[in-house]
């Protein structure tokens, strides 16, 4: 369809009137400059252009340039962020809880960690725990952890992974001017994954932590 686009400021879409069904096979999803972000298959890279079939049927050609990421969707990568969270808890501080968020910083607004921004990932403050049963086959967890960029000067946490009840990682107090960590835990046997943002040196003051692409890698 084409329209006339003077004076349109802008186009929303609604989400909850498209279903198809996801692609049986493996499939990559690209994110473009424009912010738009498509599940693609039949990814072919030829002098510079990609041209590529999207999961709903509709063949695409861009530069490769517009490319600014790709993330493999297969049967082996579990995100976490699709996965129920068997129990969670929260520890206030003085004030209220703010909840775990799914895609966004635990304050809504999109994450924006290192300089970069991110579309998957779970927002927290402290103090959360996140518990997930583990299945058969879980071999890996990975994940980047960091204090968002808007938490400015005086947001400070701890993050902290525990497998089994055995503490597997802890980062040191991170603020927002410290680089991203990247972790990668093997979870091989394990029943039992809980995720912790803990309290850091200023209690929950501006704790914007962001837990970036968290996955179990079967």
């Amino acid at each position: 369809m084409e329209i006339d686009r003077s004076g349109v400021t802008a186009v929303g879409f609604d989400p909850a009137l498209i279903a198809y069904d996801r692609p049986k096979t493996s499939y990559l999803e690209a994110t473009l400059v424009d912010g738009a972000r498509l599940g693609i298959v039949d990814f072919k890279l030829e002098k510079n252009q990609v041209s590529a079939v999207t999961r709903f049927g509709v063949p695409l050609r861009f530069p490769i340039a517009d490319v600014v990421g790709l993330t493999s969707r297969t049967s082996t990568v579990d995100y976490l962020t699709e996965r129920a969270v068997d129990a969670h808890d929260y520890v206030s501080y003085l004030g209220p809880v703010r909840p775990y968020r799914i895609d966004a910083a635990v304050d809504g607004r999109p994450f924006q960690l290192g300089g970069r921004r991110f579309e998957r990932g779970i927002g927290t403050q402290s103090r959360t725990l996140l518990a997930y049963k583990l299945k058969p086959g879980d071999r890996r967890f990975q994940a980047l952890v960091g204090l968002d960029d808007r938490a400015g000067p005086l947001g400070n946490v701890v993050f902290r992974v525990m497998v089994d009840g055995q503490a597997r990682f802890t980062s040191p107090a991170m603020t927002a001017r410290d680089a991203p960590r990247p972790i990668d835990l093997d979870l091989a046997g394990a029943k039992l994954l809980i995720l912790i943002t803990e309290f850091g040196e200023r209690g929950d003051v501006r704790d914007l932590a962001d837990w970036i692409e968290p996955r179990i890698i079967r």
